[in-house]
């Protein structure tokens, strides 16, 4: 039996049909798998600036750490100075009194010493003359 020709255009439509559909289907996936493969390997790049922040936040933590520490230490360091210095400015406001003190009787230990050399000269002065005398009158006597 012999198809006829509007048998065969009716059957051919739904094929054709479908044929496009199955086209469209496949370029709609194949689209969708670049569009996939783009989205990946956008992941890809975003996942590895992710580790290398990662890294980076991770060796800025250390520094910070050391640099915290450092910091630390000198604070110590500083509060240790700062009490030598309070002690040395102690012990040289000590050493100014002494050095006051030994001044001030130094003063009058010269100021006493300028007193007792005119009361012996005074009296050394009142010998040279007794002596004076005394040879003036021997050699009246001889």
């Amino acid at each position: 039996m012999a198809r006829s020709p509007e048998k065969e255009a009716s059957t051919n439509e739904p094929t054709d049909h479908l044929k496009l559909k199955l086209s469209a289907s496949q370029n709609a996936c194949r689209l969708l798998q670049e569009h996939v493969f783009d989205l990946e390997s956008r992941l890809q790049k975003i996942n590895a600036q992710i580790e290398q922040s990662k890294a980076e936040a991770k060796m800025n933590a250390k520094a910070l750490a050391k640099c915290k520490e450092e910091k630390s230490e000198m604070v110590g360091y500083c509060k240790r100075l700062a009490s030598l210095c309070n002690d040395l400015e102690r012990e040289c406001a000590a050493y100014e009194s002494d050095l006051q003190r030994y001044m001030e009787s130094l003063e009058e230990n010269r100021m006493e010493n300028e007193e007792l050399y005119a009361i012996s000269l005074q009296e050394h002065q009142s010998e040279v003359e007794k002596l004076k005398a005394e040879i003036e009158a021997m050699k009246k006597d001889i």
